[in-house]
């Protein structure tokens, strides 16, 4: 997937414009295909044992190879299985022997919808009485036979499988010195999976990253993003090129995006700085530090005590709150608009607390559990899961007024969400062990209850919500669901790639839906999307 379309998002405090290059499929834009254009990609066999293991050795070190592995390993075990072309394509290797007891290689040359050129390699493969590798210069269609899975000498049978954008007539290294993507290869599954979900006509444009983030990319006004990874923040141009990289002292943890695309960054150890252009613009040290967000251009840090403070870009103290009292510790801290929320937890219960960009108390709301949550609400408002108890915070214009909007049964658990649309209505992910979705109208009354299967239990969906003809959810295995708001039923889903064991990042997954119900994506990964949830919901976002 190596699509360097403009995402272009302009950043007011939360609230986000978007224009973007038209990335679908044209056909007759395509020339000098010989074998035809690209109209689906599939896997070259069936992978459902890898899917369950979770393996993904696409850049793994391995020492026995003094390398980073360029492709993935699939189908271990399964000597004389019959593999086949991902794509329609030309032959452009076909050895038996271009690998010597490493057994043959196919490479095929795949014209994209965009013109761009990719190819696909099939290595560790042999030919049998029966099955043959295609010729050089013959073309093949997706599904075509392309050889059978071998047994070579060093490892165990299984299929060395490639997509690349280099090396057109030769098997090539196989391992290579530093990241692949670097390179010029792709990750094979992030690729089908991306160029599935295009193909249907589902992705108006796409950012890219070399490496998977450790936390949600930042996206830019300049359509580029903040991408953070252990110690190390880089920040991409639009076309998913590289611009520029900083470091830490350790891992990141939040990244914060001021006016004119300068970068604030929060470390674990407390170090902060901001940057723009690759030059460092300020450092400091706020001990305990545990959040950061940015109102306007002011960047709010906030201490685990609930202290918290407002520098400028170049890291003057604007303002100081004092710690509330020696016994509260922050929960979260969400910064929003002109506001930032905060949570407190104390022995004695715990509170909601809304600060302005003058670092004023505007509202303070006391709660009866340990640890509740807070989620803002597309109206302006706030929706607080006290308990089993869903209150909600008024607008500005409402003066923050506080109602007790509903009660959830079964109680919300450690794991619930909740958003809601600008009709007032809210859905809540409750967390318990059915996976229950529930929606409850602006009068508080129960709509409907479903429930919402997620491809991995332990972690929870995230939920938001456009214009509010669909629910979209994106599960910890990266697939995007569209649900219908009247009756909670699923009305189609596209699966995105988000790793497999040891690579996959659910703390880094991103979904944002806006008014046109575009929907930002990252299943936590190697891209962030934008998505057509229009198009992904069907009827129910049809307009008239």
């Amino acid at each position: 997937m190596h699509i360097r379309t403009l995402l272009l998002i302009a950043l007011c405090g939360a609230l986000f414009s978007i224009t973007f290059t038209n990335t679908q499929v044209d056909a007759q834009a395509v020339s000098g295909a010989p074998c035809g254009i690209v109209d689906g990609v599939d896997l070259p066999l069936d992978i459902s044992d890898t899917v369950e293991r979770r393996f993904d050795d696409f850049a793994r070190f391995r020492s026995r190879w003094g390398g980073n592995h360029a492709g993935i390993d699939l189908a271990f075990n399964r000597e004389g299985e019959i593999v086949r072309a991902s794509m329609r394509g030309v032959v452009t290797v076909s050895n038996p022997e271009e690998w010597d007891t490493e057994l043959g290689v196919v490479v095929l040359e795949h014209t994209l919808p965009d013109n761009r050129i990719v190819y696909s390699l099939y290595g560790h493969i042999i030919q049998t009485d029966a099955v043959r590798f295609p010729p050089v210069g013959a073309c093949v269609e997706r599904g075509g036979i392309v050889g059978v899975i071998g047994d070579p000498s060093l490892s165990r049978p299984h299929l060395h499988y490639e997509i690349r954008r280099i090396l057109a007539f030769e098997g090539g290294p196989g391992y290579v010195d530093v990241n692949p993507i670097e390179l010029g290869w792709e990750h094979p599954l992030e690729f089908t999976a991306y160029w599935s979900a295009r193909l249907r006509g589902l992705v108006d444009g796409s950012l890219e990253f070399a490496r998977a983030p450790g936390i949600p990319p930042a996206v830019l006004s300049t359509g580029g993003a903040a991408v953070a990874r252990e110690s190390t923040l880089d920040v991409t141009a639009p076309n998913s090129t590289r611009l520029w990289s900083v470091s830490a002292d350790s891992t990141i943890t939040h990244v914060a995006v001021l006016p004119g695309d300068r970068i604030a960054v929060l470390a674990r150890s407390g170090n902060l700085f901001t940057a723009e252009s690759g030059r460092y613009l300020a450092q400091w040290t706020l001990t305990d530090a545990v959040a950061l967000t940015a109102i306007g251009d002011r960047l709010l840090a906030v201490r685990r005590d609930g202290r918290v403070y407002a520098y400028s870009a170049a890291g003057d103290v604007l303002w100081e709150i004092a710690a509330p009292d020696s016994e509260s510790r922050i929960v979260s801290f969400i910064g929003r608009d002109a506001h930032a929320a905060m949570l407190l937890r104390a022995a004695d219960g715990s509170r909601w607390r809304l600060i302005d960009g003058n670092g004023a108390v505007i509202s303070e709301t006391p709660l009866t559990v340990f640890m509740p949550r807070a989620y803002p609400l597309p109206d302006g408002a706030w929706a607080i899961l006290d308990g089993s108890l869903i209150r909600r915070i008024g607008t500005e214009n409402e003066g923050f007024a506080v109602t007790d909007f509903a009660r959830v049964a079964p109680p919300p658990g450690a794991t619930a969400q909740i958003t809601g649309d600008r009709m007032g209505n809210v859905y809540i992910y409750t967390g318990d062990s059915s996976g229950t979705l529930l929606a409850y109208a602006a009068d508080g009354s129960l709509r409907w209850r479903e429930r919402l299967l997620v491809t991995l239990r332990a972690i929870p969906p995230l939920l938001g919500v456009g214009s509010g003809c669909a629910l979209f959810a994106l599960d910890g295995g990266g697939v995007l669901s569209a649900i219908h708001p009247a009756d909670g039923q699923v009305i189609d889903q596209v699966a995105l790639y988000a790793g497999g064991e040891g690579t996959t990042q659910p703390n880094a997954r991103l979904l944002r839906p806006f008014e046109n119900d575009q929907v930002i994506v990252s299943a936590g990964f190697l891209s962030a999307l934008l998505i057509d949830g229009r198009a992904l919901a069907g009827s129910a976002c049809v307009t008239g």
